[in-house]
């Protein structure tokens, strides 16, 4: 069955409290497991834990015990054995990280609970184990760290011991616990018999330094703290940036060429001194030093091409690209001039940079017909939008609108259009709502999935008439509302910004106090074709330039402004296929232009400089 579950039909009774335990119970209930955790009366003690929710919840409890469900049940009632056991009965593990003994003394040590149901199985986990000269000690996480190596190896050698920056200790025991309870039930599905685990935070403290063990048994080299360096390869630390840190490993010779050219090309690349891993760690100093440099010279707020995925997309132009946030995929179709929506997609997968095969979605099946220049068809610009709410793309047309599945890869189905589609003077937006188009004369309309149609999207007053090859919009989740800028005419810039409130439809224009000094500013008489509302920086990010500088609408202060800092226009940038789309997931813009170029871009609004005068 589709919806079926790894783990389904196993319950699991948990007993435990704080991280360790509780987390491992939890894996199992990510997995489909009934997890059903026993508190006491009084609530186990993380929820007294901070952080806390303006509910006044646990932050710390509700993390560790998802997907459960809880019950409360007194420990010293007279009744509790009796209630106890018909649960253990109907149950398949019991997780518990009490001190060893208790349950044994509670009377449900293992081989009791066995007698109850002979396929029980019983995952303990406590600090040093179930027995033994340090069992009864008590084990906590940080005292884990300090015991058995991490705290020694942590931190610098001139400084004092650290701790890791989370319970990695705890964290890793209730991990080994999930994984122990899954082999034990592999186990009984072979033999129909139950297993006792001993599970301590000891097991794992020890196993992390597996090969720095080794190495001491076998050569006597004996590890300490070691700062950000790596023991045997280098670049492999953090470096200093003019607005961060970056952590840099490389390991293999290959990541090192690719490396290597970016920061001096052939020359470094080829350079037999660095050649090899065990040549760079002789000569760490000088590759440390080589990297940093060249970090720390690098400018914020930059314009970066994507290095070339393998199998890179077909050569294309004139087409358009959308961000899928759900499905974290960019889709880019080809393009000609001035006609319809074309069926050659290809799907960018920004995680691992790269491309699926292209593959052809036939529109032209679904009822829609191509009314667009036959000497050059296929034009897909502007009309794309990614709908948040049916989760798929609409795409209008001059000859129709496609709606875009892409989990079947292909349309679902074509309607006809109320209005007249003009390929430069159409602009759509996905929203809260759906998918808002603006259009000739400033008709706006909601695409309705479910009805299959588009439908008048109501307006309070006047919104402007999209202008050709000079008018854009784009949707502030921020503010539940649409951003709009229109030239006067053809080449003809206004200045003005117009706001529609998506809820209400209320139209009203910006007026910017710097309106008719972009309107004049030299090289902004181009093409308005694309706008991308940035939530990090606040503004309306545009595809246009004044002196290779980006243009941008600055919300909040209600006025255009160039990005004084963002490196110059790139080759094939800012032009009629310039699609911009902003990845919340990384806080990136992706810019899928002409042919095979990818950029990308992250705006940090604590460096980002900002001029309302246009003519600097």
């Amino acid at each position: 069955m589709a919806n079926q579950m790894p783990l389904d039909n196993i319950r699991v009774l948990d007993l435990s409290r704080v991280i360790s335990a509780p987390w491992g119970a939890m894996l199992l209930a990510d997995f489909g497991a009934e997890v059903i955790k026993i508190e006491d009366p009084r609530g186990e003690d993380a929820r007294q834990m901070a952080p806390f929710a303006p509910n006044r919840v646990s932050l710390y409890y509700a993390a560790h015990n998802r997907n459960k469900k809880c019950i409360t049940l007194n420990f010293r009632h007279p009744k509790f054995k009796e209630i106890f056991a018909e649960l253990v009965k109907k149950s398949d593990v019991v997780f518990e990280n009490f001190r060893p003994g208790v349950m044994k003394a509670m009377g449900f040590g293992f081989e009791e609970m066995q007698k109850i149901n002979p396929g029980i199985i019983l995952l303990s986990i406590s600090g040093f184990g179930q027995d033994g000269p340090y069992a009864f000690r008590p084990g906590f996480d940080q005292v884990m760290q300090s015991m058995y190596g991490m705290c020694e190896m942590t931190g610098y050698p001139d400084g004092e011991p650290l701790k890791a920056g989370t319970l990695v200790i705890d964290y890793l025991a209730g991990t080994n616990a999930a994984v122990a309870v899954m082999m034990a039930l592999r186990h009984r599905d072979r033999t129909g018999e139950g297993q006792a685990i001993d599970l301590a935070l000891m097991d794992g403290s020890i196993a992390m330094f597996s090969f720095l063990i080794a190495e001491y048994l076998i050569t006597g080299t004996k590890r300490s703290r070691n700062g950000n360096q790596h023991y045997y390869s280098t670049p492999n630390r953090m470096f200093k940036t003019k607005d961060g840190w970056v952590f840099i490993v490389i390991h293999a010779d290959n990541l090192w060429v690719r490396l290597a050219k970016a920061i001096g090309g052939d020359e470094l690349a080829n350079n037999p001194r660095y050649a090899k891993r065990p040549d760079r760690f002789q000569n760490r100093p000088q590759v440390d030093g080589i990297v940093a440099d060249w970090l720390a010279k690098l400018q914020p707020n930059i314009w970066t091409r994507v290095p070339m995925a393998p199998a890179p997309a077909p050569e294309r132009d004139w087409g358009t690209a959308r961000l899928d946030p759900d499905r974290d995929q960019i889709y880019r179709w080809t393009g000609g001039h001035q006609a319809d929506p074309s069926t050659i997609v290809s799907t960018y997968h920004p995680g691992i940079n790269r491309w699926s095969i292209p593959y052809v979605a036939e529109i032209g099946q679904k009822g829609l017909t191509f009314n667009g220049r036959p000497d050059c068809m296929n034009h897909t610009y502007l009309h794309y939008s990614y709908d948040p709410v049916s989760k798929r793309l609409i795409c209008a047309s001059m000859g129709g609108t496609g709606v875009y599945n892409p989990d079947i890869r292909d349309f679902e189905f074509a309607v006809d259009q109320p209005f007249n589609c003009q390929i430069y003077e159409t602009c759509s937006a996905g929203t809260s709502k759906g998918v808002v188009l603006w259009g000739q004369g400033g008709q706006m309309w909601l695409f309705d999935h479910p009805a299959k149609a588009w439908k008048k999207f109501p307006v309070v007053g006047k919104p402007p008439a999209p202008q050709c090859d000079g008018s854009a919009m784009c949707y502030d989740s921020k503010r539940d509302v649409l951003w709009m800028a229109s030239f006067a005419g053809y080449q003809k810039p206004s200045g003005n910004i117009w706001r529609c409130d998506v809820k209400t439809g209320q139209v009203e224009a910006m007026s910017p106090a710097n309106a008719e000094a972009i309107g004049k500013a030299k090289g902004f008489s181009g093409e308005i074709r694309e706008s991308l509302y940035v939530p990090t920086a606040d503004i309306v990010l545009f595809n246009q330039f004044v002196k290779g500088k980006e243009v941008a609408y600055d919300i909040e202060k209600n006025r255009w402004v160039v990005l004084a800092n963002v490196n110059p226009k790139l080759e094939r940038q800012g032009g009629v296929s310039d699609t911009l789309n902003y990845d919340a997931r990384r806080d990136v813009i992706w810019n899928l232009n002409s042919y095979k170029d990818i950029y990308v871009i992250r705006l940090d609004p604590r460096t980002l400089e900002m001029s309302d005068d246009p003519a600097k």
